[in-house]
């Protein structure tokens, strides 16, 4: 430690990051105490007489002189001296385990079950407090949401709430359609390579002011449709191709999907939207359609964490235990086919879903609201904490489905949607066929 700290002030932080987390394990023990006495200035010895008994904790007082190294040591030190001394443990300790082990080799499986079960149990609880925090933020984001709400993504920057969706619209028909969402209010707008229509989108925004927010995304390749997987070099020459298109870097790059064939497919690509953001050819980075799997894929390769993964989420297919984990990882949702559950969710497509049951539920909802059902459900996705991209190419359409900040969907409304929920991805695949990318091999 005390060597990452002379690295400089990025290791520093690093540092302060990683005692901080110690102290959230360890709430209330002499070690957060110290912890947090040694980097106040404002705290002194008497206001924690409990530390005076500590082995370790002579008086401190905080100047100038004193360095990082010195405070990082003596924690460290106290740290070591108090775990010596404690007799109570959470779980059973690594060398409780290798002691267990060479005594008696048959007890180490007990014991292993024993830890297994203490971290399936800090497990559960944190899915209960992440769910019960989400169900908090559902209600209380009703009254907050204005047309300026932005989303915060995992790097840091943030975006608007509501884009314009451009898939399935026509080349020739996408400039008409974004100038009509931008003169209605929208700031942002969604496009991808596989939408054939980046060009378009770069037309429509030549000389708005200011210029909106946009997406493009990598279409990564699909060899179940004989699509060849894209390289790294590949992955970086159509980030170029997209800057050209649009006549600037998008704001928010994304892989389309990960289906590109396989976990080095994966990395390959996402270590080039790693390049080009480095290289100011985009500015946040994130991915689409990816599952919990793929998603620890790039944790485990020690690769930037994306900003953003933009899913398939209405109330049909909520995807909560994913959003749980994007939400441990700062991974900000983005959801498309917000409007799946009504029959003309896609213009000139009908929903494939069998059961028509939820019909009834949305249309009760929207009578009681008095707004469309469309604006209910996209009302639904904004509460749950979801950007959104609606997408029409009637201009009537455009402008009520932006309509969203003058009504609220109070808490019986919201768990009306909620009981929809069948896990069902209708976004991808034939009708009677259809695939769930975020469970892509």
């Amino acid at each position: 430690v005390a060597a990452a700290v002379r690295a400089g002030h990025q290791a520093r932080m690093l540092v302060q990051h990683e005692a901080r987390r110690l102290v959230k394990r360890r709430a209330g023990t002499p070690f957060a105490q110290h912890w947090r006495r040694a980097t106040d200035p404002r705290a002194t010895l008497a206001a924690e007489p409990a530390l005076q008994d500590a082995p370790g904790s002579a008086p401190y007082t905080h100047t100038a002189a004193r360095t990082d190294d010195s405070v990082i040591a003596e924690i460290c030190a106290l740290d070591a001296s108090i775990a010596a001394r404690t007799t109570e443990r959470a779980r059973p300790s690594r060398e409780a385990f290798d002691r267990a082990h060479r005594a008696n080799p048959r007890d180490v499986a007990a014991l292993a079950t024993s830890r297994r079960s203490a971290s399936e149990a800090r497990g559960a609880r944190r899915r209960r407090d992440r769910s019960a925090a989400g169900a908090a933020t559902t209600h209380t984001m009703a009254s907050a949401l204005t047309a300026a709400s932005r989303l915060a993504l995992a790097d840091g920057a943030t975006m608007p709430l509501v884009g314009f969706g451009c898939y399935q619209i026509k080349p020739n028909d996408v400039a008409r359609c974004c100038r009509a969402a931008l003169g209605a209010g929208y700031p942002h707008v969604d496009t991808a390579e596989a939408y054939r229509n980046e060009a378009g989108v770069g037309e429509a925004l030549k000389g708005a002011t200011p210029r909106p927010f946009v997406t493009s995304k990598l279409w990564p390749g699909n060899p179940d449709w004989k699509q060849a997987p894209k390289s790294f070099d590949d992955a970086v020459a159509q980030c170029e191709k997209a800057n050209v298109a649009l006549g600037f870097p998008p704001d928010l790059y994304l892989i389309h999907g990960p289906f590109s064939g396989g976990p080095e497919h994966r990395l390959a690509q996402w270590t080039a939207l790693v390049e080009c953001k480095r290289r100011g050819l985009c500015g946040s980075i994130g991915v689409s359609n990816f599952g919990i799997k793929h998603l620890e894929e790039l944790a485990d390769a020690g690769l930037e964490t994306p900003a953003a993964n933009q899913i398939e989420l209405h109330p049909l297919c909520q995807k909560k235990e994913l959003l749980a984990y994007m939400a441990s990882k700062q991974i900000a949702p983005i959801a498309y086919s917000s409007l799946a559950p009504l029959s003309n969710w896609r213009e000139g497509q009908q929903s494939a879903k069998e059961d028509r049951g939820g019909d009834v539920i949305v249309a009760d909802v929207a009578s009681k609201v008095g707004r469309s059902e469309a604006q209910c459900l996209l009302r639904w996705a904004l509460q749950k904490g979801y950007a959104i991209l609606p997408k029409s190419t009637t201009e009537s359409r455009i402008v009520e489905n932006i309509q969203l900040f003058d009504f609220a969907l109070d808490s019986d409304a919201m768990a009306s949607l909620d009981a929809l929920d069948a896990n069902a991805a209708l976004a991808f695949g034939k009708p009677g066929e259809r695939f769930d990318p975020t469970t892509a091999p």
